[in-house]
C-alpha cells in the first residue's frame, strides 16, 4: 500500500512539474533560445506537414499542441482539429489565436496518459516534441485505443543518445523539463511492438554543424551538404542513426 501511494504521488508531482514547466516556458518565451538549432528543421518540417496532409478534412488529435502548433494549420486546411496541452496557459492563448482567425479547434486541458476520448475516434494522432515528456507506457496504448482502425500516429522527438546534445542538456537545465527523457532505441522497440506497421526516419547528425552559421548566406548550403551526407552515414552505417538529433 505504501509502495502503491508513492508511486502515485510521484506520478502526481511530475505531472504538476511539467504543467508548471510548460507554465512558464510559454508565458516567458525561453526556449526562444534555441532558435539557432531549430533552423536547421526545414526538412523534418516538411516530411511532418506532407504526412499530416493525408489526414486532411479528417478528424485529427494533437497531443502537446503549445500555443497552437499544427492545430492551426490543420484547421485552416479544413481538418476536425481536437488539441490537447497540460498547460492551461498554452490552451487559452492557442484558443483566442484560432478565435481571431475564426478556426474551429477543440482545444483542452488534458493529461495525454488519459485519453478523455472513445476508443476508435481519430484518423490520426500526432505531436512534436511531446512523447518525451510522458510515460510511454501509458500513453501509446492510449494513442492506438483512440484511432481508428487503419488510422495513423505521426510524431517527431528528440533522441537521446549523442553524447555532444546530452552535454548541452546537462548544461542547460532551465531550458529543459526535469523529467523529459529524449527518446531510446529501447523506446523505439516499444513502439514498434504496440504499433508494428511502424516507420521511423531519423535527421540530424553532421546537420547540426551548420546550425550557429543560420545568419548567414552560407548557411543553406552548408545545411543542404551536411543533411545529404547525413542520409549517405545512415545508408552506409545504419547503426551511427541513434546518434541523431
Amino acid at each position: 500500500m505504501i509502495q502503491k501511494n508513492n508511486n502515485l504521488n510521484f506520478e502526481t508531482n511530475r505531472k504538476t512539474r511539467e504543467k508548471d514547466f510548460h507554465n512558464k516556458i510559454f508565458e516567458t518565451g525561453v526556449r526562444n533560445k534555441l532558435t539557432v538549432f531549430y533552423s536547421i528543421n526545414e526538412s523534418i518540417y516538411k516530411d511532418f506537414m506532407e504526412l499530416l496532409s493525408q489526414c486532411v478534412a479528417k478528424r485529427v488529435l494533437e497531443i502537446g499542441c503549445g500555443l497552437g502548433s499544427y492545430a492551426i494549420p490543420m484547421a485552416r486546411k479544413g481538418s476536425d482539429v481536437t488539441a490537447i496541452d497540460i498547460s492551461n496557459y498554452a490552451i487559452k492563448q492557442a484558443q483566442m489565436i484560432a478565435n481571431k482567425e475564426n478556426l474551429k479547434i477543440d482545444f483542452r486541458i488534458m493529461d495525454a496518459e488519459k485519453l478523455e476520448f472513445q476508443n476508435n475516434e481519430f484518423d490520426m494522432v500526432y505531436g512534436q516534441s511531446i512523447l518525451h515528456h510522458l510515460n510511454l507506457k501509458k500513453v501509446i496504448p492510449e494513442i492506438r485505443r483512440v484511432l481508428k482502425p487503419g488510422g495513423k500516429a505521426v510524431f517527431k522527438e528528440p533522441m537521446g543518445h549523442n553524447p555532444f546534445i546530452n552535454l548541452f542538456r546537462f548544461l542547460t537545465p532551465g531550458l529543459h523539463s526535469r523529467d523529459e527523457h529524449p527518446l531510446k532505441m529501447k523506446d523505439l522497440y516499444f513502439i514498434a511492438e504496440e504499433f508494428p506497421n511502424f516507420e521511423f526516419k531519423f535527421y540530424y547528425l553532421l546537420t547540426l554543424i551548420a546550425a550557429p552559421f543560420y545568419k548567414l548566406s552560407c548557411f543553406i548550403p552548408l545545411k543542404n551538404f551536411f543533411e545529404r551526407l547525413d542520409n549517405i552515414i545512415f545508408t552506409i552505417f545504419p547503426w551511427l542513426r541513434r546518434f541523431c538529433w
